[in-house]
């Protein structure tokens, strides 16, 4: 360590501890008498970090110094004084209206987290982590916290507590937005009922909305938290189409290049008759509207659009084979009912 970080470290005087296991010290500044939270990190991922104490996320712990110890990270963060959702749940269950506004405050710390670049997923989140402070909810304790990384398929690291863990935390896949979106799930079960999904599972519209959030495959939760916030608030989904509900500037980016080219391709592809002549002008038009109506369907379709997938040409089934059949059933009705159409008018 160096001696201007080590002189640094001298002006936070150790009050008392607050974590045995963890090394985590409440410190006060010698000077303003300020009281902040400093822990000493052995597993970490620094960029989580930095980009906190650039950004400056709302509702969540300040970082005001981070230092570098050899393969330790020595951390001193703003102290959020106020009663945990971990006591309040003690002294008794959530309303379910209460349960979803807690969420929905939660969803709001969220999407900023979300939608940076990369995304920065907590992959912690249960009530010992939700402070309440004047009626204001802060998420607090990023040391599980990560980048989404696009091109890994797993975590190097196994991090956050198994109870509110989705299965991917668990070293099957990568965690992204949607790990958290599970811990939100589990988290709303448990703030109605006081039981974790698996032991009793929330009953009424709450049912729902905690089963999609807690579904193994992450592909069947909530695409985010603006999605999960609609389905709280009652609204179908957003009605922003695939690539920009995350409101994530990459995947709107990559969004845009993409509808453009379905668009591009689709209205200038050239039509020929089946004795291999030009179309007419009509029929060019028509089968160039019903090729973009081809590409729209199954983007919007595989996007799951307004729960567009799991809706047509009928609800999910729960047996594999049932699924895959009703898959592929909706995908070849979208793919080929444009196609009958251009046969009937242009035979």
């Amino acid at each position: 360590m160096k001696i201007e970080d080590e002189l640094t470290l001298s002006f936070y005087k150790e009050i008392s501890k607050l974590d045995e296991k963890r090394d985590i010290w409440l410190v006060q500044h010698v000077e303003n008498k300020e009281i902040f939270v400093r822990k000493i990190l052995k597993v970490y991922d620094r960029e989580v970090y930095t980009y906190m104490k650039e950004k400056r996320f709302p509702y969540t712990p300040e970082i005001i110094e981070m230092i570098e110890d050899g393969e330790n990270l020595i951390l001193i963060e703003e102290y959020v004084q106020g009663k945990s959702l971990d006591v309040i749940l003690g002294e008794g269950v959530f309303s379910p209206e209460d349960a979803k506004a807690t969420i929905l405050k939660i969803c709001e710390i969220l999407k900023p987290l979300h939608t940076h670049v990369p995304a920065i997923v907590h992959r912690d989140i249960k009530p010992g982590n939700i402070i309440v402070k004047d009626s204001q909810i802060y998420l607090i304790d990023f040391d599980a916290s990560r980048d989404y990384e696009p091109d890994k398929n797993k975590d190097t690291v196994l991090m956050g507590t198994r109870e509110y863990a989705a299965p991917e935390q668990f070293g099957f896949s990568q965690s992204t937005p949607r790990t958290d979106i599970y811990a939100l799930g589990v988290l709303m079960n448990v703030m109605i009922t006081g039981k974790f999904p698996a032991d009793e599972l929330a009953k009424g519209k709450a049912r729902k909305i905690i089963k999609k959030c807690t579904a193994v495959d992450p592909k069947d939760r909530y695409a985010c938290v603006e999605d999960l916030e609609n389905a709280i608030k009652g609204n179908p989904s957003s009605y922003a189409p695939p690539g920009f509900r995350a409101r994530n500037p990459l995947f709107m980016i990559l969004g845009a290049f993409g509808y453009i080219a379905i668009f591009s391709i689709s209205l200038t592809l050239d039509i020929t008759k089946s004795d291999g002549t030009p179309a007419g002008t009509v029929e060019t038009i028509v089968s160039r509207f019903a090729i973009l109506i081809i590409f729209l369907g199954l983007t919007l379709y595989w996007g799951n659009y307004r729960f567009f997938f799991e809706k047509f040409p009928f609800k999910k089934m729960k047996m594999l084979p049932l699924e895959i059949l009703r898959i592929a059933m909706g995908t070849a009705l979208i793919a080929f009912l444009p196609i009958l159409v251009l046969a009937l008018l242009f035979p």
